[in-house]
């Protein structure tokens, strides 16, 4: 199975809650996944299986995560 990362997109209300809750998102299938440390990189998605998981805030820092209002 091919786990490339894709840029996700999430609203502010959504973001919130994921730092609040120190959830990570994963940027192959775009599933909130966690609990993460705000600056997980490359961990396991229980979702797809891909070590693809960030952390809501580092994904904000790296580029991978657009914010909708």
């Amino acid at each position: 199975m091919s786990c490339e990362k894709r840029k996700q997109t999430v609203n502010a209300r959504d973001l919130d809650e994921m730092i609040m809750a120190n959830d990570g998102i994963c940027l192959h299938c775009g599933e909130i996944d966690g609990p993460v440390e705000p600056d997980a990189r490359n961990y396991k998605c229980n979702w797809c299986g891909c070590y693809t998981v960030l952390g809501a805030e580092e994904a904000i820092v790296e580029g991978w995560l657009e914010i909708e209002e």
